[in-house]
């Protein structure tokens, strides 16, 4: 079975008892791709600093700590965007299974909480 697709309907139109719609790709803005972008840094920083060391402090690591101040220093200069606020400053955010982040609202300090079995171990990050 073959289906045609006209994209010059912007509505809902019926053809052989199948509606279609015109799908419009979803623009990502450049703020949250780049917020993406430094959140993704971190978490590599942070699985590899899990991997490497078993000791709770995670902000040991040169690298972390560096990727870490890279997003504060990037949330300070441009505003953080809502998907951010939402999922890092309102909240504690997930980055990687067992560890967490939360940034607080003027983007000068951040916490990693490490959930462990029964306790919580929070390191934390000023600029």
């Amino acid at each position: 079975m073959n289906l045609a697709f006209n994209s010059n309907h912007t509505t809902p139109f019926d053809m052989d008892d199948v509606i279609y719609t015109f799908v419009e790709p979803k623009h990502v803005r450049e703020k949250v791709q780049r917020e993406f972008k430094m959140i993704m840094r971190l978490r590599m920083a942070v699985y590899l600093s899990v991997l490497t060391s078993s000791d709770d402090e995670i902000l040991d690591d040169a690298r972390v700590r560096l990727r870490l101040d890279e997003l504060l220093e990037l949330l300070r200069k441009k505003i953080p965007s809502m998907t951010f606020v939402s999922g890092y400053i309102i909240k504690a955010g997930q980055l990687i299974p067992g560890v967490y982040l939360k940034v607080n609202h003027s983007a000068t300090d951040a916490v990693l909480y490490r959930e462990q079995a029964d306790n919580v171990v929070y390191m934390e990050a000023s600029a």
